[in-house]
Parts: structure tokens; C-alpha cells; sequence
């Protein structure tokens, strides 16, 4: 729904360029989810074990160690990502007319990236801890929210630069 809507928003407000440049973008965002639901949800199925078999301090041990893995693989990859962002954008088919404008975007999302796969992995343990309706309000103010942030970045925000 994020990239629908933020592609909706480009190619309406900036144009084609900037649009091929979010579009060049996507398999990272793709990439990052997955990594991020690979440590959740295999952490979430042993965590669930252990809460079904009544041994809830080792299922708050197995929450602590895969939320330090993936604070710790994100942060490294953000660090990582933002070193080598040019050979990444080159990797991903950045061509040389949209490759400042792929850096740039490139750029915002790994330096917020530890926030956007902390935020798939707490959903992940939250539906885990039967609180699948928490997990459904934060996903719909979160879609909200990039809607009315996309709006106001690309329209009145952009009119002032």
C-alpha cells in the first residue's frame, strides 16, 4: 500500500524522473521487509512454543536476542548502505539521467531503514502476543499518516523550496 500510494503521489506531483528513481528503489524496500520478517517471524514461531508450553521467560529471551539481531543487521546495513549507495544504485539499473535522484532517495530510506524493519518486526511479534488489533490501528495510522506526509512533502512543503 506505501509504495502504491507513494508512486500515486510521484508521478502525480514530481514527474516521470523521480518516479523511475522510487521505482529503481523498490527492491531494496522489498529486500529490507523480507530480512526483517525472516528474524520476526522465526523468532515469533519459537517465541509462540515457548509462551504455549508455559515457558514465558525463555520466550522474553528469544524476543530480546532477535530484537537485538535485527536492530543490529539493520543498523549495519543503513552504515553499510549509505557507503557504497552509489554502487548500489548502479547495481539496482540506475541509469545516469535518474542516478543522482535514486542516491538521493536511496539516501533518506537507509538512513530510516532501521525504523522501517523495526516497525515490520514489532507488528510480527505483536500479532504474535495476540494483539493483532494494536498491530492493525498502527498499520492503518501509519498508511494515513504517509498519505497526508506524502501530500504535504510533495505539494505545499516542496512550493516553499
Amino acid at each position: 500500500m506505501y509504495i502504491v500510494v507513494d508512486g500515486l503521489f510521484v508521478a502525480r506531483m514530481l514527474g516521470r524522473e523521480p518516479l523511475a528513481a522510487v521505482t529503481v528503489g523498490v527492491p531494496v524496500v522489498e529486500i529490507l521487509l523480507a530480512i526483517s520478517m525472516l528474524i520476526s517471524v522465526g523468532a515469533g514461531v519459537l517465541i509462540s512454543n515457548k509462551k504455549g508450553n508455559g515457558k514465558t521467560d525463555e520466550a522474553r529471551a528469544i524476543f530480546n536476542i532477535s530484537f537485538r539481531i535485527i536492530a543490529v543487521v539493520a543498523i549495519f546495513i543503513a552504515v553499510s548502505s549509505l557507503i557504497f549507495i552509489r554502487s548500489i544504485a548502479e547495481m539496482l539499473g540506475a541509469t545516469p539521467d535518474i542516478m543522482d535522484l535514486v542516491i538521493e532517495y536511496l539516501t533518506y530510506f537507509f538512513a530510516f531503514s532501521p525504523a522501517f524493519m523495526l516497525n515490520y518486526a514489532i507488528c510480527t511479534w505483536l500479532r504474535n502476543d495476540s494483539q493483532p488489533k494494536l498491530v492493525m490501528v498502527a498499520q492503518i495510522v501509519g498508511a494515513v499518516s504517509n498519505i497526508i506526509l506524502d501530500w504535504f512533502f510533495m505539494g505545499p512543503l516542496k512550493s516553499f523550496t
